[in-house]
């Protein structure tokens, strides 16, 4: 560059400082004529400004002095609560801890705050993170212990419609993190579960199985290869839940058993009515020539009935795949089976002994009896009664860690009991075999009665089947009453 045009360009600048030109827009319009300058006053800089108030959230928050509930972050009620519905799984598992902590810091803000709080806790039961989950679980469970049922009944419906969500999910984790949510519900508002039974109960069938319809619409076991537990791993916990609902089934009708009977003092000159009024609105069915049968689409006999057809062809499947494993031969006198297979016997005998007892409590027991035996007796026999009794195969390494009897006397006291409701000829053959178990377990010098799953009123049952005949049956009797005498407790 030479110097005059460096001179000229540094002249240009100097003289861009002094005269200000008018806008490219001024310019165009033809305002003023290229060039011209501004008049004065206008080529003054504007040193004016604008400011606003800068409010910080942290200076305004309420101290503990103010009473307002907050935990040890100085979070309120409110910003907890916006923070377990927030999208990052990270904040609301802060929200979820910081609400427990506040509910236990103050517990009377529980019984103010029980609405939003379940319909918060309702939504989180099925979102994807699994700590969440975890989280929300544990807080539902603070809160149930820390209010009455009364207080939970309103907002039951809410808890029972997303457990069935739940159990119902696309995915295995949370029909898994449903168990834990039932498991809860069981062990502290077991009144409130009682109530909604036979609605939860049809939902345990979809986890393990599945509807058939080139087999005319009947259910099969279904396998989920990306499932991280066994099929017989998660079938077990499944029938866990199943036989607990079934219990409370059980008991409520033993209730209202109880219920129904009225003591009436007599007097001389007075009567009193020898049956309570009901509800006969009820339709008649005949199916054969002189055989009736009661139809009502809300009687809890057909609801079982129905949840009977479905459930017991399945667990009878469940225990043929689980004993194809194992090597069954009575050489011992005994059949061995593994302990995961034992565990397995275990909760399908409870399903079916539980269920028998409800079918037993039930208004029309007679016909619910004869059902069953016709239907699954011959299944039951060849499966269950045949290759009776069962012992344990126990291994060294994992029978220190779960305590088992190794004779299975629960299990094969209910296997008896439900050979005694069966009356076919192939029960017949196995009678020999049953009371022969029976009569050795009796005089065996361990037995406990007081922690047995059968009573002496079944046992009673069994010993006195009509299979058996009479002058057998008195022999075999006579042998262990002296045994069962000295190990009955005192006052039964």
């Amino acid at each position: 560059m030479t110097k005059s045009t460096k001179h000229k360009k540094e002249f240009r600048k100097e003289k861009n400082k002094i005269k200000l030109k008018l806008t490219f827009k001024a310019e165009k319009s033809g305002r003023r004529k290229k060039g011209q300058l501004l008049p004065k006053g206008l080529n003054v800089t504007d040193t004016s400004f604008k400011s606003k108030k800068i409010v910080l959230p942290d200076h305004l928050r309420p101290s503990e002095d103010s009473g307002v509930p907050l935990n040890h972050r100085k979070q309120t009620f409110k910003e907890l609560l916006a923070h377990m519905g927030h999208f990052n799984a990270i904040v609301q598992q802060d929200g979820i801890k910081g609400m427990k902590e506040l509910l236990v810091k103050f517990p009377a803000l529980l019984d103010v705050s029980l609405s939003s709080l379940l319909g918060k806790i309702s939504e989180l039961m099925s979102v994807r993170d699994a700590p969440v989950r975890k989280c929300t679980l544990k807080l539902l469970e603070h809160i149930i212990q820390s209010t009455s049922a009364e207080n939970i009944a309103p907002f039951f419906p809410l808890l029972n419609a997303r457990l069935i969500c739940c159990m119902n999910h696309i995915s295995l984790d949370i029909q898994k993190d449903s168990h834990l949510l039932l498991d809860i519900l069981l062990n502290h508002v077991p009144g409130l579960v009682s109530t909604a039974t036979m609605q939860i109960l049809p939902n345990f069938l979809e986890q393990i199985s599945s509807r058939d319809v080139s087999k005319g619409d009947r259910r099969v076991l279904t396998i989920n290869p990306t499932q991280r537990l066994t099929s017989l791993k998660w079938r077990q916990e499944v029938l866990t839940r199943v036989n607990q609902l079934l219990i409370l089934l059980l008991e409520k009708k033993q209730t209202e058993c109880q219920s129904n009977t009225v003591d009436v003092a007599f007097d001389q000159g007075k009567s009193c009515p020898l049956y309570m009024k009901r509800n006969f609105d009820v339709k008649l069915n005949i199916q054969k020539p002189g055989h009736l049968t009661v139809n009502d689409s809300n009687s809890p006999s057909l609801h079982i009935q129905g949840f009977a057809s479905q459930i017991l062809p399945l667990l009878i499947e469940t225990w043929v795949e689980a004993k194809a494993s194992e090597q069954l031969n009575k050489d011992q006198g005994c059949s061995l089976i593994g302990i995961e297979s034992i565990a397995l016997l275990t909760c399908i005998s409870n399903v079916m002994f539980t269920l028998l007892c409800i079918m037993k409590q039930s208004e029309n027991h007679l016909e619910l009896l004869n059902w069953f035996q016709l239907e699954y007796g011959e299944s039951l026999i060849r499966n269950f009664i045949r290759p009776f009794p069962f012992s344990a195969r126990l291994e060294s390494s994992r029978s220190k860690k779960q305590a088992i009897d190794p004779q299975c006397r629960d299990q094969n006291l209910i296997l008896c009991f439900l050979w005694a409701q069966l009356e076919t000829k192939s029960a017949a053959k196995c009678a020999e075999l049953v009371f022969q178990y029976l009569s050795g377990l009796l005089q065996a010098p361990d037995v406990q009665f007081g922690s047995a799953a059968i009573e002496i009123d079944k046992l009673k049952e069994i010993f006195f089947d009509k299979k058996i005949k009479p002058e057998k049956r008195k022999l075999q009797i006579s042998s262990v009453i002296d045994a069962m005498r000295k190990k009955l407790p005192k006052g039964r």
